[in-house]
């Protein structure tokens, strides 16, 4: 029955930040429902079958679907920008080097990379990445425009602050070989 499925994440942005409504007879979604509203006229079909997000969930058509169950292990790299001097970008290890647009919302597309560990890119200045190593060696966090980190469990949280909207999550073993890597190529000072 569920027609529309988000992660965790992504349902509590829209309860916070938007009006997000969705007419179950035309599956036109609006962003002007308050998360409560019941039967409104859809703008798009007519029909009074428009439902906030709270009713939308309570009655099935909403499916809050968990992330993905963590690998066992996730290498990361520190990456070495080519376009700009003194940038660098947090990736996967391995990964095939795929770029594809995904389809987000209607009419709205997102720029997908392999090597993302999040769906942003985790990227700053070799300042920002010795703070992220300097985090996750000491259990905390780190938080800068383009990149950061929670390390204050495991697994342990990179995301980008400005860009993403999902945090990526690697073992606690996998991120503490990305803080040495990190020292060993931008030294710790």
């Amino acid at each position: 029955m569920s027609t529309w499925k988000f992660t965790r994440g992504r349902y509590e942005r829209l309860r916070e930040f938007t009006n997000f409504g969705a007419c179950i007879a035309c599956l036109e979604e609006v962003h002007d429902a308050e998360p409560d509203v019941r039967e409104r006229v859809c703008p798009q079909c007519g029909a009074a079958k428009v439902y906030g997000l709270e009713e939308l969930l309570l009655m099935g058509h909403i499916t809050i679907e968990e992330p993905p169950a963590l690998e066992l292990s996730l290498p990361l790299a520190l990456v070495v920008s080519d376009f700009l001097a003194n940038w660098y970008t947090i990736e996967r290890r391995h990964h095939d080097g795929r770029h594809w647009d995904e389809q987000v919302a209607p009419h709205a597309l997102a720029l997908r990379y392999s090597g993302r560990i999040s769906d942003a890119d985790v990227e700053g200045s070799a300042l920002e990445m010795r703070r992220i190593a300097s985090a996750i060696r000491e259990r905390s966090t780190a938080c800068f425009r383009r990149c950061a980190v929670d390390a204050t469990g495991d697994p342990v949280e990179f995301w980008s602050p400005r860009n993403s909207s999902e945090r990526g999550r690697v073992p606690l073993a996998d991120a503490m070989a990305l803080a040495q890597e990190i020292e060993e190529k931008l030294g710790n000072g």
